[in-house]
């Protein structure tokens, strides 16, 4: 509720003095300034879409002329196009002043004061009361304009006074209550009543096989909005939760489309150490193929309570996502586009050139042997910065929904581009995502969600930087032209090739990392489809009984070949000769394809009784996992007269004919494993404040002996809410929010 008092008569008539004596001291300077410009410079200027303040700063920043302004000006933010190209002055701010009331004045010495026909907005005093629902002075409330630092806070009992443009918008806040905006509207009193905030624990949040109030469970869960990750740069919704939930671990991945390493409460003791992820149902090991921008809300279950209904595959805790829906009524059509850039940060330390040549002297001098000649490495090459750039990734999400009373239908298209840090790592990706839910009657629901993405994922360069701090310092990262024999063509060619390492101080296993990346970054293709879906019927009967039928399926296609070819780098040692680095060339290539089949069919059971809240679940559900790999690999040497295998992207296969038949093998692998599990959950609560959750799933796995294939699982918890009881009433200590 908000009430705004009038303006006084004594204060209207103090405003319209102000105004006119400022308007005559306005009046009066202009006057008396000269309207002469020295010529000294002309203006050259091509911006686009920015405001008049900021054209006029590009204008002081070429050195002639400087410009005074009241930055208040409604008109001086108004954004423009300019194109002038060695203009006059008077030429460039005529066309930049053009339809809006600025006019200029120029002063000595090339000043150019700015000034506006229409009157600058005033300030104003205010005054007013921040209360409760109840009507009570709240302490400490934040009072700031909209858009600047003038602020101020509430006394002990509510008061509070500011002075603020009259056409200022005030936003208020204090813990526990939802902010308001409130304009001020030349008014010179504002009272505002503050409404309560909805409390955390009456928030509705995803369960095993359901959704519940978050206020009758006693189990550990945690809901984070989707928003919190949409508007982060990360590919993988799960690495934005990094420090948002208590108890979660996340360590990200540096490279681009890497899912993050997760724990919830350490480690545990089985084989699996990543969590259960569980989207809009849906059991999965991985989310690499949901759009950030389509996620609503992300629940983290931590604790046995909230666990046991997924059996053994909940022991490493569940991450449950729920993906955006049509909102009712509305029709909402968005685009979204993100820009971002990483950079290495915080990097190891290492030895220059001189530091090197010192500590490598004194340590031959210990070991009492002469330190070796290595004239020939003159460079001084900082190896973290040869093998890292600044990196760029952007995001760009289009979505469509709409609904009506029985149908509720929306879409979504996101294309993610996303470079490493490390040259020549990129990830690309497209998703596609499209859902619909249509009423048939008051008693039936059917609907439809389809999740579709395409990855390209990055060339892998995780082993760059470790191979990047072994090297010396001596060695030269960039190119020098050499001579040598092109193993394709035959022809003696000169190319850029990059140094070896000095072998007589350098360990076998250690080269120059960039001989490798920028021979082989372009020559690997890894590409993956993948394809997750599910349908539901819902059938609600007998007031308080809802059954509901969903099947799920995901289906993944990844296919990646990656060629080696033939490569020379120029050894300092020996008079920069060619040296062969890589004497063969050589396919591998991978196809993998993932099944995944999941069935569910729940029964659920709500009513209350007076003072009692019951809510009953039972169900079956089947899981299908299967799994087939096929490896191969082709290698073609190029001494004698064998011919390459060709550096051609439609020959990076495994038999080509250009293939040594003796060198080429191929290699299969297969699994798969069903479950049957039969659950059950009871949620009661007792007045609101006792509360009492139980949950049970029986698990049977086809990769466990037939004698032991069935295991149980169950858990028991209660709650009191404390604060509920009349004894409680009289104490602000403790809060259930």
């Amino acid at each position: 509720m908000l009430t705004i008092g009038g303006v006084s008569p004594h204060a209207v008539k103090k405003a319209l003095l102000f105004m006119k004596l400022t308007f005559l001291l306005i009046l009066v300077a202009t006057m008396q300034v000269s309207a002469r410009v020295n010529g000294q410079g002309r203006v050259s200027l091509n911006l686009r879409q920015v405001e008049i303040s900021k054209a006029l700063n590009s204008i002081e920043k070429q050195g002639v002329y400087r410009f005074l302004y009241n930055s208040r000006l409604n008109t001086i933010h108004k954004k423009i196009n300019i194109d002038a190209r060695d203009l006059e002055i008077r030429d460039v701010l005529r066309d930049m002043f053009s339809g809006t009331d600025l006019t200029y004045k120029v002063l000595e010495n090339n000043l150019i004061v700015v000034l506006s026909f229409t009157l600058t907005t005033q300030d104003i005093k205010i005054t007013g009361k921040i209360t409760n629902e109840a009507g009570e002075g709240l302490a400490g409330v934040s009072i700031t304009v909209k858009g600047s630092a003038i602020g101020t806070s509430t006394d002990n009992e509510g008061h509070f006074t500011l002075t603020v443009p009259e056409k200022a918008r005030l936003l208020i806040s204090y813990i526990g209550y939802e902010t308001q905006e409130v304009p001020v509207n030349s008014q010179s009193v504002i009272n505002v009543r503050l409404l309560a905030a909805k409390k955390i624990m009456d928030e509705v949040v995803v369960i095993g096989y359901g959704q519940a109030s978050k206020r009758d469970l006693t189990g550990s869960i945690v809901k984070v909005d989707g928003k919190e990750v949409a508007d982060k740069p990360n590919t993988n919704p799960i690495a934005s939760l990094q420090s948002k939930v208590t108890g979660l671990y996340v360590v990200n991945n540096g490279t681009p489309g890497s899912a993050p390493d997760i724990r919830i409460r350490g480690t545990i003791s089985i084989g699996q150490v990543h969590p259960l992820y569980v989207v809009d149902g849906i059991l999965n090991d991985n989310i690499d193929y949901i759009n950030p921008n389509d996620i609503e809300s992300i629940e983290v279950l931590k604790d046995p309570s909230s666990l046991a209904i997924f059996g053994v595959k909940g022991a490493t805790g569940v991450i449950a996502i729920t993906t955006k829906k049509a909102k009712a009524g509305q029709t909402i059509i968005n685009f979204n586009t993100s820009y971002g850039f990483k950079k290495l940060v915080d990097k190891i330390k290492m030895a220059n050139a001189s530091q090197f040549s010192t500590l490598f002297a004194e340590e031959n001098a210990n070991n009492g042997v002469a330190t070796p000649d290595y004239s020939n490495f003159n460079s001084n090459t900082d190896w973290i910065n040869a093998v890292t750039r600044t990196s760029h990734f952007s995001t760009n999400n289009l979505s469509l929904s709409t609904s009506t009373e029985k149908n509720k239908f929306n879409m979504g298209l996101g294309y993610i581009a996303d470079q490493g840090i490390i040259r020549h790592e990129q990830l690309k990706k497209l998703l596609v995502s499209v859902g619909d839910e249509i009423k048939l009657n008051k008693a039936i629901r059917i609907g439809m969600n389809l999740n579709a993405s395409r990855t390209d994922a990055p060339y892998d360069a995780t082993w760059v930087l470790d191979a990047a701090r072994k090297v010396m310092p001596q060695v030269y990262s960039g190119t020098k032209l050499t001579q040598f024999v092109d193993p394709y063509t035959l022809d003696t060619v000169n190319r850029p090739l990059y140094s070896t390492v000095d072998n007589s101080l350098q360990n076998a296993g250690v080269q120059n990392p960039l001989i490798q990346l920028e021979n082989e970054w372009n020559k690997t293709i890894n590409r993956e489809y993948r394809t997750v879906g599910s349908v539901f019927a819902e059938i609600s009967f007998l007031r308080h009984f809802t059954f509901r039928s969903t099947f799920y399926g995901d289906m993944s296609e990844v296919n990646k070949r990656q060629y080696v070819p033939a490569y020379y780098a120029y050894d300092p040692n020996h008079h920069d000769s060619a040296t062969f680095i890589s004497p063969r060339t050589s396919v591998t290539e991978n196809d993998n394809n993932w099944r995944k089949f999941q069935q569910d069919h729940v029964l659920n059971y709500k009513a209350r009784f007076g003072e009692h809240n019951l809510t009953l679940t039972g169900g079956f559900t089947t899981y299908y996992f299967g799994n087939t790999n096929r490896q191969g690999k082709a290698i073609q040497y190029t001494t004698g007269n064998a011919q390459p295998i060709p550096d051609d992207p439609r020959l990076w296969y495994i038999t080509t004919g250009f293939e040594d038949p003796t060198a080429t093998f191929a290699t299969s692998s297969q699994s798969e494993y069903s479950t049957v599990s039969y659950l059950a959950r009871a949620l009661y609560s007792y007045k609101d404040k006792y509360f009492l959750n139980a949950s049970f799933r029986d698990d049977g796995s086809s990769q466990i002996p037939g004698k032991n294939r069935y295991q149980k699982f169950w858990a028991v918890g209660g709650a009191w809410e404390l604060t509920r009881e009349n004894f409680m009433n009289d104490q602000h200590i403790f809060d259930f929010v």
